[in-house]
């Protein structure tokens, strides 16, 4: 319809005010001049709407407001070649004087219905990419809005001056021509002349800066709707890219700050998803850990350990003890004050066993099963060294636990027996596929739970596998030989009478050890006799260590 009306309102004052000018056009009636231009302009009308339309239809959108802006103006100027043409060759008309002036003002009128059409063609690709959510590319070729409005301004003044100054020349011509007499009506003439030029030139600067004005609002609507979404918590949202001017270029950067934001806030939701699931997963293994050791939760959790009924066979260090006389000790006791109790001693006798990584089996009754080497080892004779060394520390803490619950009145405090022993196991999960218990079987936990029942009371006894891996941490002392059910070897147990390892508080026990060289003593069972030959034999090792090896001195 706008491009109609550019063509109904060029027709109408090319048939006025071309008649009016012209000295060979108004030569024709009205209804003459009007069948040529009409004729024309029908004939223009019609190659836009099946030549210029598809053309421009079908062209990539970066470029379709500068085909549609020449595209118009090609064809106005071509209506107004049309004209001259006709004049000169059906009329008879000079083609300068007359069809000269008819190209100018087709160009004229042209240039704005150009700048008007092709206006409204970037509003028509705004609300396309809308639809489509496509963008047009931005930076490159840009076309900004201050060069669009100074060439606007500066072709406005240009076709006005232009067009007043032909006026004046040609009616200034007309006016020497006049017979002397009164100017009166060539005066008016001339006013009338220039009033209807500068209406004509006036409506359509109106109707430019207007076409304009909706480009702008249609701008700033499209850059402030993104902008209240994204403010409303819509990260979806995006301005249309529509124009390749400021507008298109802050509507390009609105569009990446979106995007950096939605994949910020996505980073944020996934951070915070992860931070759930990892407290979820912190309290479930939490949980699972009050259930099972520490370690074999830690083993499902990341998938080193799955829930087939699968296992393995492995050397490990089993430890088991339990409560001398535990039955008799307890019979007295109410039912609230041996849940207390036995509670506390489980739960200070696992905190030893988890410090020295000790995997928590059961508890059975009164008994602790625990085993070292498996889901984690730091190899057979340091695992059976973190499992002694944990039973030393059980039992120091014992002699601490029964004074503190004599003082609370119980008469009869818990002693503990200890079993360990080193040998081939099966470890793994033992059940059904619906209820199973990694724990470990075979003779030689068997024999482990021999040994803590031949142990005396607050006593640590150990297998001659066992011994032979911590010789050099304990001291121990062999006891009589003893068989054991699914053990075919004699067993002979050894009772650790004493450690090499520094205590808490105890200045007497030294343990020292580098490379070449192993220092263990325990001064408080150092005889007075044997003093001066000890500190002989240290002063020539001290001696020979400043010589260095071979005599040599360092």
């Amino acid at each position: 319809m706008r491009a109609l009306a550019h063509y109904l309102f060029a027709a109408v004052v090319t048939v006025f005010y071309g008649g009016r000018v012209c000295p060979f056009i108004n030569q024709l009636t009205l209804a003459q001049w009007a069948q040529f231009v009409l004729a024309a302009f029908a004939l223009g009308y019609c190659l836009r709407r099946f030549v210029i339309e598809p053309l421009v239809g079908h062209s990539p959108v970066a470029g379709r407001v500068f085909l549609r802006a020449r595209a118009e103006l090609a064809l106005f100027l071509l209506l107004g070649l049309a004209l001259a043409a006709s004049n000169t060759l059906v009329l008879g008309f000079p083609l300068l004087a007359s069809g000269g002036k008819v190209v100018l003002g087709c160009v004229i009128l042209g240039a704005f219905a150009a700048a008007d059409l092709a206006l409204e063609e970037e509003r028509k690709i705004a609300r396309l990419l809308e639809q489509t959510s496509q963008e047009l590319p931005v930076g490159e070729n840009m076309f900004p809005l201050t060069r669009q409005f100074s060439l606007a301004a500066a072709f406005v003044l240009f076709a006005v001056v232009l067009v007043v100054f032909l006026i004046l020349v040609r009616d200034f011509q007309w006016v020497q021509g006049v017979e002397h007499g009164s100017l009166q009506l060539p005066l008016r003439a001339v006013l009338v002349e220039l009033s209807f030029v500068l209406a004509v030139a006036l409506a359509e600067i109106l109707n430019l800066i207007a076409s304009f004005s909706r480009n702008l609002r249609l701008a700033f609507a499209n850059e402030n709707g993104a902008l209240t979404r994204v403010a409303q918590g819509n990260l979806n949202s995006r301005a249309v890219v529509s124009s390749n001017n400021e507008f298109g270029l802050m509507a390009s950067y609105t569009n990446r700050m979106i995007s950096a934001l939605e994949e910020r806030t996505r980073d944020l939701a996934s951070a915070q998803v992860r931070e759930e699931k990892s407290k979820l997963l912190a309290g479930l293994s939490a949980s699972l850990s009050k259930y099972l050791s520490p370690q074999i939760v830690h083993s499902l959790l990341t998938g080193e350990k799955g829930t087939e009924l699968v296992t393995q066979r492995k050397k490990l260090t089993v430890f088991f003890s339990d409560i001398k006389d535990f039955t008799k000790t307890t019979e007295d006791m109410q039912p609230e004050d041996l849940s207390d109790l036995l509670n506390s001693y489980f739960t200070e006798m696992s905190a030893i066993a988890l410090l020295y990584g000790a995997t928590i089996d059961k508890f059975i009754g009164d008994a602790m099963l625990m085993f070292f080497g498996d889901p984690e080892t730091k190899g057979v004779q340091q695992d059976a060294e973190a499992c002694v060394r944990m039973a030393v520390a059980m039992q120091r803490r014992m002699k601490t636990l029964q004074d503190e619950w004599r003082a609370r009145g119980y008469n009869k405090p818990f002693h503990m027996r200890i079993g360990i022993n080193t040998g081939y196991c099966n470890v793994g999960n033992f059940g059904s596929a619906d209820r199973m218990d990694y724990t470990i079987i075979g003779g030689e936990v068997n024999l482990a739970a021999r040994l803590e029942a031949q142990a005396e009371p607050d006593g640590i006894l150990i297998s001659a596998d066992t011994f032979s891996l911590v010789r050099d941490i304990v001291e121990a002392e062999e006891r009589p030989k003893l068989t054991a059910k699914g053990i075919e070897r004699e067993v002979i147990p050894y009772a650790v009478t004493g450690s090499y390892d520094e205590e808490p508080g105890n200045a007497d026990h030294i343990r020292r050890e580098f490379a070449g060289l192993r220092i263990i003593a325990d001064l408080g069972k150092v005889n007075a006799g044997d003093r001066g030959e000890i500190i002989e034999g240290l002063e020539e090792l001290l001696a020979r260590l400043r010589r260095g090896p071979a005599g040599r001195p360092e």
